[in-house]
């Protein structure tokens, strides 16, 4: 953060000096670095309200994670189970993990259960193979619902 806030000043001082046609440029860029700074999930390009997803890999890993959204307010769990023990994250740091995540899916009231299901294992990296059981359930912002099991 602090290195964020120095090549800001930096970048600020440089764009003024250096002429019009440049200070929008690094405007834009330093904009979206101090909001990343100050809020680090762009929540409005998340489409999704409620997200729930369980994991049990054939090596009796398992995944959980819970999240809802509602009023501007998100709260989430997050659940890993492997071979070195259990770790559990709540509140803030989970709901970022998740809507990391989420941004990353992209998912949106469009998408078909089997589309869900694919850009989920694909950026967890996990293959198809190694899954005994999958449940996804995903309440999205106009309403739609969607739900998948393997």
């Amino acid at each position: 953060m602090l290195l964020s806030l120095v090549l800001t000043s930096f970048l600020f001082g440089c764009g003024t000096n250096n002429g019009a046609t440049e200070e929008p440029i690094v405007d834009n860029n330093q904009g979206n670095t101090e909001e990343i700074t100050t809020d680090p999930i762009e929540t409005e390009t998340i489409k999704v309200q409620v997200f729930e997803l369980e994991i049990d890999l054939v090596n009796n890993e398992e995944i959980d994670i819970e999240y809802k959204n509602r009023n501007q307010s998100a709260n989430a769990e997050i659940e890993r189970k492997t071979a070195e023990g259990k770790e559990e994250i709540k509140g803030e740091q989970a709901a970022t993990e998740v809507e990391e995540l989420l941004q990353q899916l992209a998912l949106d009231s469009s998408i078909t259960a089997d589309e869900a299901v694919e850009k989920v294992l694909s950026t967890m990296n996990i293959s198809r193979d190694d899954i005994r059981k999958l449940e996804l359930e995903v309440d999205f912002l106009d309403g739609e619902k969607l739900k998948a099991n393997l």
